[in-house]
């Protein structure tokens, strides 16, 4: 399976929940809740907008590495990318990105 697939597959799962759509961030494939990016796909890594206590433990992943979508050096500091060798946790990071996407519209 490659990344992008892997990919497909997730965005589907994530479609099919209330106020979620697939859209675009920066130019690059994403999934949003309402109008807000919480999930992207980028050089064959799922990238996943996470708080401080969850992008610590993420972050572990070998290779993962925060987002720099322009290629400016400048990452955003709450969007980490990992590489499609850790697709097996890609699923669970997602989730996790969609919960804390629903907690901040909340608030």
């Amino acid at each position: 399976m490659s990344a992008e697939t892997a990919y497909k597959e997730i965005v589907e799962a994530l479609t099919s929940k209330k106020d979620v759509s697939a859209g675009s961030l920066f130019g690059k494939a994403c999934v949003k809740l309402a109008t807000k990016a919480f999930v992207a796909f980028h050089k064959d890594e799922m990238v996943f907008k996470l708080p401080a206590t969850q992008l610590k433990d993420a972050s572990a992943l070998a290779g993962s590495h925060l987002w720099d979508p322009s290629g400016a050096k400048r990452p955003m500091k709450e969007w980490l990318c990992v590489p499609f060798k850790h697709a097996k946790q890609w699923q669970d990071l997602a989730d996790k990105a969609l919960a804390n996407a629903r907690k901040a519209a909340k608030a």
